[in-house]
C-alpha cells in the first residue's frame, strides 16, 4: 500500500503545483488585459479630445491666415504675440520660410531652427508645402523633448511660407491630467498586490508620460525595441519577480503619435513561490506521515502476525498454528508413506507449583521448560504450546521407537535441571510426563492426538515423570 500512496501523493503535489502556477499565469493574463484595457480607454478619451483640439487648431489656422493676408503677405508685419493672446495663449506660433527655417516664432529658443536638420520631419514638411492644404497632426511626441504636442500647418498660397501652430504641452497636460497613463498605472499598481510597477516605453527608449517624460536605461530600451521590432513578448523570471514586456497594440489603432508603445509589467512572484513552497512542504510532510504510518502499520502487522503464530508467554508456536501444521504433517506422511510421530508433553504437578509459588513462578517454569525442550528440536520438527502446561512436538521421519528414545532424553535432561526460586528457598525440580503416538494409515490428526493423549494419561496415572508409547 505504501508504494500506492506515495506516488499518489507525489501526483497530487505535482498537480497542485501545476494548478498554482497555472492560476498565477491566468491572473497575470487578466492583469495584462486590465492594463491594456485601461490604456485603450485612455486612447478613446484622447480620440474625443483630438477632435476638440483639431477644430480649435483649424480655427486657429484660419485666423493665422487672415493675419497673413492683412499683412499684405509680409509675415514680418504679423504681431505674433497679439495673435497668441487672441488664441488664449494656448498655442505657440511659427512661420517657416522657403528654406524650411523658422524665421518668426513666439518661442525664442526655436528661432532660426533649420528643419533640414530634422531629417524625416523636413521631408514631411515639404510634402505639406507641396500639397498646399492645411494639415492638423494628431497628438505626437517631440523627438527632442519627449513631450506630447499637437501641431497644425497651413502653406501660404504662393507656398513661400508655412504657418504653424503648436498646441502647448501644458494645455494637453491640463486636459489629460486625469488620463495620464502614469496616474492610471499608479492606481492599477496600488489596487493589485501582485504588481510592483508598470511602465510604458516606446522603442526609442522614452518612458511615456503626458507631462514628465524620461529616458529609460539602455537595457530596458533594447528590450522595448525588440518587442516592437520582432513583435514578440519578452519575459524575464527572477526569484522574487517577473518582468514582462508586451506591445500595447498590434493593430495600429493606438494614438499619441506612436504605434509602438511597450508595457513593462513588474510582477511580484512571492505569492507564487510561497504557494509552490507550501505545496512542496505539504507534499513532503504527507509523504513523511505516510512513511511513519506505514512503519507503524508494519510493526502492528508484525505484532498481529506474531500473536497469530506464536505463543506470547513462551515464544514458541501457539496451538492454532501448531494444529494446522499437525494436520498438514498427517496428510504429508500418508502421501509420502513416511513415518511421523506426535509427542504430547505435560508438566507434572504444575497446579501445585502455581498454588505454592504463584503464577509468576508458574510462567517462569513454562518458559524454562520450553527453552530446554527446544534444544532437542530438529530444524524440520515443530514445537508448540498445546494448552496450559501441555506442549506438543511433531517429529516427521521418526518411527515410534525413535520418537520414544528422543522423548526419554528430553525427560532426563528436564529432570536434571534445577529451577532456582530465591536465595532463601530450595531449588525446584521439574519433571514431565509424555505420550507418543505414530501416525497410522487410518489416522486423522484428531485420532493421532487422541492416542497420544491416552498414552500421556497412562504415564501420569502410572506415577508421572515417564514417557509411554501409544499402541497402534
Amino acid at each position: 500500500m505504501l508504494w500506492v500512496f506515495i506516488p499518489m501523493l507525489i501526483s497530487i503535489g505535482v498537480f497542485n503545483g501545476y494548478r498554482i502556477y497555472n492560476d498565477h499565469r491566468l491572473m497575470l493574463n487578466q492583469i495584462e488585459q486590465d492594463v491594456v484595457g485601461s490604456l485603450h480607454l485612455i486612447n478613446e478619451a484622447i480620440t474625443i479630445l483630438e477632435s476638440l483640439f483639431e477644430n480649435r487648431m483649424s480655427d486657429g489656422l484660419d485666423l493665422f491666415m487672415e493675419e497673413y493676408f492683412q499683412s499684405g503677405g509680409d509675415p514680418g508685419k504679423i504681431d505674433l504675440e497679439d495673435l497668441s493672446a487672441r488664441l488664449n495663449d494656448q498655442m505657440d506660433l511659427y512661420i517657416i520660410n522657403a528654406e524650411s527655417v523658422i524665421q518668426y516664432t513666439t518661442l525664442e529658443q526655436d528661432l532660426g531652427l533649420d528643419m533640414k536638420n530634422l531629417g524625416g520631419f523636413y521631408d514631411y514638411l515639404e510634402q505639406v508645402r507641396a500639397a498646399g492644404a492645411p494639415q492638423v497632426d494628431p497628438i505626437s511626441k517631440e523627438t527632442l523633448t519627449g513631450l506630447y504636442r499637437k501641431y497644425a500647418y497651413a502653406p501660404t498660397p504662393d507656398k513661400e511660407w508655412i504657418l504653424e501652430l503648436g498646441l502647448k504641452n501644458s494645455v494637453i497636460a491640463s486636459y489629460l491630467q486625469a488620463l495620464d497613463p502614469i496616474s492610471v498605472i499608479e492606481r492599477l499598481v496600488s489596487n493589485n498586490s501582485v504588481l510592483n510597477g508598470i511602465r510604458m516605453i516606446d522603442k526609442d527608449g522614452w518612458e511615456i508620460s503626458m507631462s514628465t517624460p524620461s529616458r529609460v536605461d539602455d537595457v530596458i530600451a533594447e528590450r522595448a525595441f525588440q518587442v516592437v521590432e520582432f513583435s514578440r513578448v519578452i519575459e524575464i523570471n527572477q526569484w522574487d519577480k517577473t518582468l514582462r514586456y508586451i506591445q500595447i497594440s498590434s493593430d495600429g489603432d493606438f494614438k499619441w503619435g506612436v504605434l509602438d508603445q511597450v508595457i513593462e509589467l513588474d510582477y511580484n512572484r512571492s505569492s507564487l513561490m510561497s504557494g509552490i513552497i507550501a505545496n512542496l512542504l505539504v507534499t513532503v510532510f504527507s509523504i513523511l506521515i505516510c512513511l511513519v504510518l506505514a512503519r507503524r502499520f508494519r510493526r502492528v502487522e508484525l505484532e498481529l502476525r506474531q500473536h497469530a503464530v506464536y505463543d506470547v508467554l513462551t515464544g514458541i508456536y501457539n496451538r492454532r498454528y501448531g494444529m494446522n501444521m499437525l494436520e498438514r504433517e498427517v496428510i504429508r506422511s500418508k502421501r509420502l508413506n513416511s513415518p511421523f510421530c506426535c509427542l504430547l508433553i505435560d508438566i507434572d504437578h504444575f497446579k501445585s507449583i502455581n498454588d505454592n509459588y504463584g503464577h509468576d513462578v508458574g510462567d517462569q517454569v513454562l518458559r524454562r521448560v520450553s527453552q530446554e525442550l527446544q534444544k532437542f528440536i530438529r530444524p524440520y520438527d515443530s514445537f508448540f504450546r498445546y494448552g496450559g502446561e501441555e506442549f506438543m512436538i511433531l517429529m516427521p521421519g521418526l518411527t515410534l521407537q525413535e520418537a520414544y528414545s528422543c522423548a526419554e532424553r528430553m525427560r532426563e535432561i528436564c529432570e536434571s535441571v534445577k529451577f532456582s526460586l530465591s536465595k532463601t528457598e530450595s531449588d525446584l525440580s521439574i519433571t514431565f510426563s509424555a505420550g507418543v503416538a505414530q501416525c497410522q494409515p487410518n489416522d486423522t490428526h484428531k485420532t493421532l492426538i487422541k492416542r497420544a493423549d491416552k498414552a500421556l494419561y497412562e504415564a501420569k496415572r502410572s506415577g508421572r515423570n515417564r514417557v509411554l508409547s501409544s499402541a497402534a
